[in-house]
């Protein structure tokens, strides 16, 4: 098996399911978007066009939502393979590497862009020690982007909040009649898609997934300094990857 290949298969394989989650996301956005136009224009033939516009966007939303968790897990698996082989030197052939290689969405040529000799930076012969160190590089950087992207979307649902809450507290001292119940109307379903929607959930994931692979790196820490470390290390790579699942 050629590891370097299926390095860089799985790396393209990660940026594919990256772009697919974002347009998912905007599609999301996209949504919340056509049904404060309904609310802002309340005319019969806008309502009835943004509801099957809305129904349109919704089924892509899911399609692209699908596919990202799809793409992501195909690069999760292919991960594990290339762990495995050049972290204990296992050699990954026959049908598991063929399934692997079958179930990529991005080609070969995508796959060439992000091929990295030395993406691992941990030497030393194959084994468990080699693992932990390859494991213990894979989440000390997995935590780091995690927290960034969580600190990220916290900010955005932190600004979406305050924005909401603030109008919705001012509307009916500035406005009265119909203005202020549409303007009351548009910032409720601001708020229930700020709350609902990927942007809390994708915040709280990331969150989430930070401190469970900031507990791997520190188990790994600690069995590579005791002896009888094996089983602590297996325990680590299988936590380690249902996390990056998740």
């Amino acid at each position: 098996m050629d590891d370097l290949k299926l390095l860089g298969l799985q790396r393209a394989e990660f940026e594919a399911s990256k772009r697919l989650e974002t347009i998912s996301l905007r599609l999301q956005f996209a949504i919340v978007i056509v049904s404060i136009l309904v609310i802002a224009m309340p005319q019969e033939w806008v309502s009835y066009v943004g509801g099957i516009l809305n129904f349109i966007l919704a089924i892509f939303w899911k399609v692209f939502s699908i596919k990202g968790r799809r793409s992501h897990y195909i690069a999760e698996r292919a991960r594990r393979a290339v762990l495995l082989s050049e972290g204990l030197g296992v050699d990954v052939t026959g049908k598991l590497y063929s399934d692997i290689h079958m179930q990529f969405t991005v080609s070969e040529s995508d796959g060439r862009k992000h091929e990295e000799p030395k993406y691992y930076e941990a030497h030393g012969p194959p084994g468990y020690a080699r693992l932990a160190n390859m494991l213990q590089e894979s989440a000390f950087w997995s935590k780091h982007l995690f927290d960034k992207c969580a600190n990220k979307y916290w900010w955005m649902f932190g600004i979406g909040m305050i924005i909401s809450l603030v109008v919705l507290s001012l509307t009916p001292t500035v406005t009265q009649g119909f203005p202020s119940l549409m303007i009351t109307e548009i910032f409720c379903v601001l708020l229930t898609w700020l709350v609902t929607g990927d942007l809390f959930t994708t915040a709280l994931r990331f969150t989430t997934a930070a401190r469970a692979v900031d507990d791997v790196e520190n188990r790994l820490n600690r069995a590579l300094s005791e002896k009888n470390r094996n089983n602590d290390i297996i325990m680590g790579t299988s936590k380690y990857s249902h996390e990056k699942r998740h």
